[in-house]
């Protein structure tokens, strides 16, 4: 069974304004179609049926273009988050691999949502791109084989060797267990340091990994 995905729409768009002043952002057209529109066209290309969006800011926008596409929403009267959106879709997601996808970005091919699952052994299986130097994303460090994701830096430093994160990452069911409680809460650093620091409870799990996917998402 294709794992289900879920579709983060519910940002309010400020770095776009005015684009987004009477849309959300992942209702706003790249290459003549709606960026999310886009993007679910390629997860179902790569057979996953059961999509989840959530919603916030001018949620009808992203409806409109949407329209007939048979997905799941949630809708957030107060944000929550990228990783506190998944508790309201709690019973959606259930207890398989699911991924979560940025709705906000253009991917220019199918993987790696063809990619069959989880690294084994991973709690989070991370799609990253190459990053030149001024990159304005999130720098990622990386080392080992396989590759591990240790940690993040600030944007200024890509110096043209490094890993930008993408937005897109396959989840582990064992996530469940590093979330913070329901309320508003980011994958970074929320739910990655609770992975590395053994969330909480005491035991040291294996990190994130990161698979490198020849896709390129903006």
């Amino acid at each position: 069974m294709k794992p289900k995905a879920l579709l983060l729409a519910a940002g309010k768009g400020t770095r776009l304004w005015p684009l987004t002043e009477v849309r959300a952002k992942a209702a706003v057209p790249f290459r003549g179609t709606p960026l999310i529109r886009s993007l679910l066209s390629k997860i179902r290309a790569a057979g996953i049926r059961e999509v989840a969006v959530n919603l916030h800011h001018a949620p009808h926008t992203v409806e409109r273009v949407l329209e007939g596409a048979g997905v799941v929403y949630s809708y957030e009267e107060e944000l929550l988050g990228t990783s506190g959106a998944l508790h309201p879709l709690r019973r959606f997601l259930g207890d398989a691999p699911f991924w979560t996808v940025n709705a906000k970005i253009w991917c220019s091919a199918l993987p790696p949502f063809a990619y069959p699952g989880p690294v084994p052994g991973a709690v989070i299986t991370a799609t990253l791109v190459r990053a030149g130097a001024g990159t304005p994303y999130t720098r990622v460090d990386i080392s080992g084989t396989p590759p591990l994701i240790r940690g993040f830096r600030p944007a200024h430093t890509h110096n043209g060797t490094g890993y930008a994160f993408t937005g897109i990452q396959l989840l582990s069911p064992e996530v469940w267990e590093y979330l913070p409680p329901a309320g508003f809460s980011h994958f970074v650093p929320d739910v990655y340091d609770r992975i590395w620091e053994g969330g909480g409870g005491g035991r040291l799990p294996p990190r994130p990994m990161m698979v490198h996917g020849k896709n390129s998402a903006r």
